[in-house]
């Protein structure tokens, strides 16, 4: 029998034994130090957690007197579960999401900022000094420090605003959240640095490649430069791209990275979806814009939804916690939505360092000297560890604090998110532009890692451009590490001016989902496979017209053009002896919902054919092909969202050394379909159509605290069986590598805005507004979610009025004189 948890293992031969785990994922799995900090306060028994939590619940009615406010600020609260602040000037409509910030996410907050500025061990113990080494190293603070500094007088007057909101609102709390009862660490007051500060980790933990690069380092040591490009996918040729241009000769450009690699002789040692229609191809003659960026599942997940609505802005739609203004959704005029760019900001240096002295390193110039600074990392129950810090021309060295991943070398990391910028205004100037014009020039300042904007004007212009500070490198250059000693330096940016963009497409549709933009800017080789793109055009070419629920509908969609290709020869090969198999094989609709039986074999079919084709074509690198990350750093990488198109690559063109011809791959097609349903039937019962892909895929909404005994279950939610893969419009991210049980990307967040009628906009959050356990808000969303069911997202305020819940006004404190 399988394990329960586990795929079932139908491999013919035992199997070989993403991008760095989103930064941001520390932020909410800190399970096992918050149970080793569980231990010290002796337990708490859950009883006593739910008390603590009904007497934290925030006050949402009535009136309350506040320091920092300039005016009068309302907050209410919709039956739909949306805050909406209501002020007479930004700076107050600023504080009022600040105090509902704190109100409903503050120990999300806390933590995010606490991973950010590495203080997490101060918080839990020894087990978080590894990852608080890495942010020391990386330097987010003191960059967080900078950056408000090169803030406009005016954007800066507005992150104060919701800082004292925060303030404000910790300040009214009736008592902390459950989980500082736990820790016995009351929270800092929030600064406006601190809004900086986990603006800089969401920009990071979206950056790209630097730790593709050492895992392709990897491949060419092991594979030698041809099979190591033969294993990692590009992006195909002619495939769908956002702006509709062919992307550049990618499979071309991976071969020279390695081939230049091997020449140079490095020093030896060591997901989401966005679209918009334009008026003439909807139902009300305006714009429709959806969106749904996908995150890892958490409780509370990373968005909240607010309303804002000041003198300028009048703004609603995702936000994050910790930050001021929005990030998906519409103002007055526009609406937007947004998708990771994957573009290539980041670059891996290994650099040569004096052998008697580690802060000079070498330099075409000769030996340069390195800007030295000593962090002090307090850990609770431990003594103080104290991290020096050298950074070089191209960066911080972080080569010992990522352990095995670099063997011990001098490992400089040049990321554009690691550069001074303002990483909160251009949300606070998209928040407030009226037109394409002013959204474009918010969207100029955008700092670091790289984003797809899907935009759409309610006066019927749609448009999409990439965003961010992208390096400019020669034909295959920024796919594995420098040769720091040999470098001329980081290379310049490319000018925003020219990264792929497009506006009013004759088509009158934008897609966006992860897939290459299109050109021949040398922006990198991580793109998604253009799967989902293909699909939603596809979708949206079905009707001649949509509406609100049709593109609710497209965004539902499991879909799986890749198992429907491997459907096809799985039948042709004559492996489907049995007649109930084939039967299903035959029925199957191509969704791969949680109830499918056809997608639960279809599923674990692929899963085992990657895992003998990696181990054929890379042997004991195949893990990496799977989408292993680095060892302590990352579990997953880039290449496990890029991996169906190429084993059905090799499916369709069985040459060595993936098969020695079609025979050879018939015979595996036929014995992996035998030996998946012997284990199906062996865990799922004899019964083929009572087998759910949802049994082997489960979705799970972990809190923090989910590893603490007797709590970790009541903070936390699920598992709930679920469908989809990587490649699906609703996504159910996956690697080959850790199995389908350990679920990656999922929709954090939804909408669809109707520029025609803004109050027939719809939402859908993962779990709920409240991050608070016990609040009713904690968790109300997951059946809707679950059944692919959206809400009402109202905006004007005749709507929000017949729609209050709670009515709560802020009065600023006026001194006795």
């Amino acid at each position: 029998m399988t394990a329960p948890g586990s795929a079932p293992d139908v491999s013919p031969d035992p199997p070989p034994d993403e991008r760095l785990n989103r930064v941001l994922d520390r932020a909410f799995s800190i399970a096992r130090g918050l149970a080793g900090a569980a231990s010290l306060a002796s337990g708490v028994a859950a009883a006593a957690w739910v008390a603590a939590s009904k007497r934290s619940l925030p006050i949402e009615d009535g009136v309350s007197t506040v320091d920092g406010a300039g005016g009068e600020i309302e907050i209410l609260r919709d039956r739909h579960g949306v805050p909406h602040v209501f002020a007479s000037s930004d700076a107050d409509a600023l504080f009022g999401q600040g105090y509902v910030h704190a109100q409903d996410r503050l120990f999300q907050m806390d933590t995010m900022r606490r991973v950010a500025s590495g203080r997490l061990a101060e918080l839990v113990g020894p087990s978080a000094v590894r990852s608080d080494r890495f942010m020391r190293r990386i330097g987010l603070a003191p960059i967080a420090s900078r950056d408000l500094e090169a803030t406009s007088e005016r954007d800066a007057a507005l992150v104060h605003a919701y800082a004292r909101g925060v303030n404000a609102g910790i300040a009214d709390l009736p008592a902390l959240p459950p989980e500082y009862r736990l820790l016995g660490a009351p929270p800092e007051q929030w600064s406006a640095t601190d809004s900086f500060l986990v603006g800089r980790l969401m920009l990071f933990s979206f950056a790209t490649n630097w730790d593709t690069e050492l895992l392709r380092e990897r491949l060419l040591a092991a594979l030698g430069p041809e099979r190591a490009a033969a294993v990692d996918p590009a992006y195909p040729a002619g495939a769908a791209t956002a702006t509709g241009t062919p992307n550049g000769a990618g499979a071309a450009r991976l071969l020279d990275a390695y081939r230049a690699a091997l020449q140079a002789g490095l020093p030896a040692g060591g997901a989401s979806n966005a679209f918009a229609l334009a008026g003439s191809r909807t139902e009300s003659g305006a714009p429709l814009l959806a969106s749904d960026p996908h995150l890892q599942a958490r409780l509370p997940g990373l968005f909240h939804v607010t309303h804002l609505s000041g003198d300028r802005i009048d703004a609603i739609g995702a936000d994050v916690p910790g930050v001021p203004g929005i990030a998906i959704g519409h103002n007055r005029d526009l609406a937007w939505g947004l998708t990771a760019g994957f573009a290539d900001v980041a670059d891996c240096y290994v650099e040569t360092l004096h052998p008697d002295d580690p802060r000079r390193y070498l330099t075409p110039e000769g030996w340069a000297v390195g800007r030295v600074r000593v962090e002090r990392i307090l850990v609770r129950g431990a003594d103080p560890v104290e991290e020096t810090v050298i950074e070089t021309r191209h960066g911080p060295l972080i080569g010992d604090v990522i352990g095995d991943a670099g063997n011990g070398r001098a490992i400089a990391l040049r990321s554009t998110t690691l550069e001074t910028g303002d990483a909160v205004g251009p949300f606070l100037g998209i928040a407030r532009a009226s037109t394409v014009e002013q959204f474009n020039e918010a969207l100029d300042g955008w700092t670091g890692t790289s984003f797809n904007f899907v935009y759409a004007h309610r006066e019927g212009s749609i448009g999409y451009r990439l965003a961010g500070q992208v390096p400019r490198r020669d034909h295959g250059e920024g796919l594995l590490p420098a040769d720091g000693a040999r470098s001329t330096g980081p290379p310049p940016l490319h000018d925003v001016a020219s990264l792929p963009r497009v506006f009013d497409p004759p088509s009158g549709a934008i897609v966006s989902a992860n897939n290459a933009p299109g050109g021949d800017l040398n922006l990198g080789e991580e793109w998604c496979e253009p799967w989902r793109a293909e699909r939603i055009a596809e979708l949206l070419d079905a009707r001649e017209r949509h509406d609100v629920a049709s593109l609710g509908a497209i965004q539902f969609d499991r879909h799986s053009a890749p198992l429907l290709r491997l459907r096809e020869r799985l039948l042709s090969c004559g492996a489907a002896t049995d007649p109930a198999i084939r039967g299903l094989l035959e029925d199957w609709d191509g969704q791969t919902g949680a109830d499918s039986s056809a997608a639960a074999i279809l599923e674990t079919v692929y899963q085992q054919l990657a895992r003998t084709v990696a181990g054929r074509m890379a042997g004991d690198a195949a893990p990496i092909v799977l989408g292993a990350g680095l060892e302590g750093v990352s579990p997953h990488s880039s290449f496990h969202y890029r991996l169906q198109g190429w084993l059905l690559d090799h499916i369709d063109d069985p040459r060595p050394p993936a098969f020695d011809g079609l025979d050879d791959r018939d015979r595996l097609l036929r014995s992996t379909l035998a030996r998946t349903v012997a284990a199906l039937s062996d865990r799922l019962g004899r019964e083929p159509r009572g087998w759910r892909w949802g049994d082997l895929h489960p979705l799970r909404l972990d809190h923090a605290l989910r590893g603490v005994p007797g709590l970790g279950r009541w903070l936390s939610r699920g598992p709930y069986p679920y469908g989809g893969d990587v490649n699906t419009v609703n996504q159910g991210g996956y690697s080959v590598h850790d199995g389908p049980d350990s679920l990656g990307f999922v929709a954090a967040y939804r909408q669809v805005i109707d520029l025609a009628d803004f109050d027939r906009s719809t939402y859908q959050l993962m779990t709920g507004a409240s991050g608070i356990p016990g609040h009713p808000r904690y968790d109300d969303c997951i059946p809707e979610y679950l059944a692919g069911r959206s809400r009402p997202l109202l905006y004007s305020r005749p709507a929000i009025e017949a729609a209050v819940e709670h009515r709560l006004t802020l009065v600023a404190r006026r001194d006795a004189a």
